[in-house]
């Protein structure tokens, strides 16, 4: 590493260096492309080596910092390994109901959160829109930018630090009515949930001169103070091209939940998420939903097959696969090579810089 850049690090780690302040920013590492295993532990399976080099490495938050600015957890060897045998990484740190306990009590009681579509998803969340939670998260992505900054390999950062119990953070409580209710008696809002995305999105902004962040996005839970909700697109959509004015296409955009339906019933950019993914230019791509929520199996690979060439007709560059894909026929595992190569082929046009 040369001394400038060196420099460059050790000023951004400090907080005294904005990316928009720097006169010539420095070229952004390449965003991820292709087919993506969605949660790396240590290997590819064999079937998919011979097209897969991008993986998802997941880890928890309380399993990289112990305590308050003790960054020894065994979540960091996980990533270390990853890079050590040359893949290209998005990181996603689970925050929300897998923040440590020292951060839960932060800024008040933590607060009981339940997806009321899988009840077995709950915990307790911090009350992630306050200063205390959010000084926190940006004490873990400045560790984050020390440790991985300078590596290549380590393309980009997921944008959790205001989830709840996934890193799909316009998902409050999954339409949970009382989970709506405690959240909304802890203070969280619109204009509270508004502001603790624009700090998640300005930390690494400022944090991270070259990795690129990914945001989930969805129809946004809407609270008001009543806890009441309303699933709203157009907050999202306002939300996503502000951020992208100040990101470029320092910002991959993604969606979590992929169907084999989804993109032929896109119609409008204004009332449905995956015409607007469509629409919008920069890094995108998507997380299938499962394969039993695709309705497929190994037997039937057709509805994953038929979701990810509609998103390589959309313009996506990347698609995380589901858990069991290495256990399709030959036949299905070639089709998926050739759909790696097209999404590969969509991310050519990337823009490499911020704006």
């Amino acid at each position: 590493m040369n001394l400038f850049f060196a420099a460059l690090l050790l000023i951004a780690a400090s907080g005294n260096l904005h990316a928009a302040d720097s006169p010539s920013p420095l070229p952004l590492k390449p965003a991820c492309r292709g087919l993506m295993l969605r949660d790396y532990r240590g290997s590819i399976p064999e079937p998919l080596r011979a097209f897969i080099n991008d993986v998802v490495v997941l880890v928890r938050w309380d399993e990289l910092e112990t305590s308050d600015q003790t960054f020894d957890g065994p979540g960091w060897a996980r990533i270390d390994r990853a890079l050590d045998r040359g893949l290209r990484v998005r990181l996603r740190i689970l925050a929300g109901i897998h923040a440590p306990d020292f951060v839960k009590t932060a800024g008040g009681d933590p607060v009981l959160v339940i997806n009321s579509f899988q009840p077995e998803h709950r915990g307790t969340v911090p009350r992630f829109w306050t200063r205390e939670v959010l000084d926190h998260y940006e004490q873990l992505m400045r560790e984050v930018a020390r440790r991985y900054e300078h590596h290549d390999d380590l393309c980009e950062v997921v944008a959790s630090g205001a989830m709840t119990i996934f890193a799909e953070p316009l998902y409050r409580a999954q339409r949970d009515a009382d989970s709506h209710r405690r959240l909304a008696a802890a203070g969280l809002d619109a204009d509270t949930d508004r502001a603790a995305h624009d700090r998640v999105l300005r930390i690494h902004h400022e944090v991270f001169l070259r990795t690129r962040t990914t945001l989930a996005i969805n129809a946004w839970d809407v609270l008001d103070a009543d806890g009441q909700h309303t699933v709203s697109i157009p907050a999202t959509r306002d939300f996503v091209l502000r951020s992208r004015e100040l990101m470029g296409s320092k910002l991959v955009l993604q969606n979590n939940g992929l169907r084999s339906r989804s993109l032929p019933a896109a119609t409008s950019a204004a009332d449905n998420i995956y015409a607007f993914l469509t629409e919008i230019d920069g890094p995108k791509g998507y997380q299938t939903a499962t394969l039993v929520h695709l309705g497929a199996s190994h037997d039937n690979p057709a509805p994953l097959i038929e979701a990810i060439s509609h998103a390589v007709r959309s313009g996506a560059q990347f698609i995380e696969l589901p858990a069991g894909s290495a256990q399709f026929t030959p036949s299905a595992l070639a089709q998926l090579h050739a759909l790696d190569a097209a999404l590969s082929h969509n991310a050519r046009d990337t823009v490499q810089s911020p704006p």
